[in-house]
């Protein structure tokens, strides 16, 4: 699992989607999770 603070990113979305494309990704908003990212093959 990859944890993205929104307030701090320095990437479009679709970088960081790529580049941890086999990990669950946590996006965060002042500390607070406000969405997740799953790979394809997680259901």
């Amino acid at each position: 699992m990859k944890t993205i603070e929104l307030s701090t990113a320095s990437k479009p979305l679709s970088a960081y989607a790529e580049e941890f494309s086999q990990y669950l990704v946590v996006l965060t908003l002042h500390g607070f999770a406000i969405a997740t990212i799953t790979p394809g093959g997680i259901r």
